[in-house]
């Protein structure tokens, strides 16, 4: 959504870095060996933070129930499932 805003703002915006930019961040990721317990760490740069939620701490369950009943109903048209 931020590139195709970027490219329809084009010339007219002034100069500077993308508008992506202002929601960039890195992120760091730790992975732990079970059995040595040594751990590594993978450093990227994203623009989307993923957020595990209970279902309990939903403030919209209803209709959350709904959108997974109807992708139920219809597999083949919902590969995945936004919560």
């Amino acid at each position: 959504m931020l590139a195709r805003a970027e490219r329809g703002a084009a010339g007219r915006l002034a100069p500077g870095p993308p508008t992506a930019a202002a929601f960039a961040f890195d992120a760091e990721h730790r992975d732990q060996c079970g059995e040595t317990g040594r751990a590594s760490y993978l450093r990227s740069r994203s623009h989307l933070l993923g957020l595990s939620i209970p279902l309990e701490a939903a403030t919209n369950k209803a209709a959350l129930e709904g959108f997974q009943a109807r992708g139920a109903a219809a597999p083949h048209t919902l590969p995945y499932l936004l919560v």
